[in-house]
């Protein structure tokens, strides 16, 4: 389980809802809820600032777990691309994912994904060049 990719979650969630609703607005437009701030302005979020500041939080265990350099962690990079790609694919040929919202969640997985190779391979070379240099020092 620690090897699953955590975006695909969010890209699940908005392909349910993309094909379970059936509102003249989308579901993303819709507004959530409100508040009045101490400013005096109206905070307004919608359906679709709630599901990107939820698959942020799911971006940001992603990043977490890419600071491990086992076999599980190159196995979840491997299937963020797989992620990214239907994200992209969904983006530019369905009708549906041409928004804003999508392409929030199509950055998050381009950022796993690139990221996620990024920090795995420093976290390879500095656990490799401490034992390097542990064996060294004995």
């Amino acid at each position: 389980m620690k090897s699953f990719p955590l975006l695909l979650l969010s890209l699940l969630f908005y392909v349910v809802m993309r094909h379970g609703t059936d509102l003249a607005r989308p579901w993303y437009e819709a507004g959530a809820f409100s508040t009045v701030l101490t400013s005096g302005d109206t905070w307004q979020v919608s359906g679709g600032d709630m599901f990107l500041t939820s698959t942020l939080m799911l971006l940001a265990v992603e990043l977490v777990r890419s600071t491990r350099s086992d076999q599980r962690s190159l196995l979840n990079h491997s299937l963020d691309v797989f992620v990214f790609i239907a994200a992209l694919t969904l983006f530019i040929s369905q009708p549906g994912y041409g928004n804003s919202t999508f392409f929030g969640l199509l950055l998050m997985t381009l950022i796993d994904f690139v990221a996620g190779f990024l920090i795995t391979t420093a976290a390879a070379r500095r656990d490799v060049s401490v034992g390097h240099s542990q064996r060294h020092t004995q």
